[in-house]
């Protein structure tokens, strides 16, 4: 059985013309093309490709965070561009790893950002994703695993869905 995010992910690549920009000094497995004739800035097709299972568990350690399996599915599974999709609130940025060296970067700035939660003394979140207005962050608040719209360096807003799963099926529908 699929998990909410495969099936989002699923529904993404059916429904979505997955093209993206060619930068032959960040390649990625998802490319469906020959690589050794493109030109960069040229639009490629691309798909997303499932990766090795990554428990996550030493980046877990490190933060002292237990993060729930559906947010480390949603970091780990997939090889992909970031996916863009419209909820209530507006255009959305859902985030993810085109390949090794970006799930690297992905993890140091969810570790610079968990940190600096720490520091200001708030509750702890990791991002998912962005708003139009880059002044926010699509978060999960790890106490609750609420799904929330949070104001960079401030507590969050609003809450957006009660669950990861909830907000991955409310994509799906939408």
């Amino acid at each position: 059985m699929q998990s909410e995010w495969q099936n989002l992910m699923a529904r993404y690549a059916k429904t979505v013309k997955l093209t993206t920009q060619f930068d032959q000094q960040w390649p990625s497995l998802c490319i469906n093309e020959a690589t050794d004739s493109l030109l960069d800035g040229q639009e490629i097709s691309w798909q997303p490709i499932a990766r090795p299972a990554n428990d996550m568990e030493e980046f877990s350690q490190a933060l002292g965070l237990t993060l729930p399996e559906l947010l480390i599915e949603f970091y780990s599974a997939f090889f992909a561009e970031h996916l863009e999709l419209t909820i209530q609130q507006g255009r959305i940025t859902l985030l993810q790893a085109w390949n090794e060296e970006d799930f690297e970067r992905l993890q140091e700035n969810l570790i610079g950002h968990a940190l600096m939660k720490r520091r200001l003394k708030q509750s702890p979140t990791l991002f998912i994703g962005l708003p139009e207005n880059d002044d926010y962050l699509i978060s999960v608040l790890m106490n609750t695993g609420e799904v929330v719209l949070e104001p960079v360096g401030k507590e969050p807003t609003t809450i957006l869905a009660p669950s990861l799963a909830h907000f991955f099926q409310s994509l799906c529908q939408s």
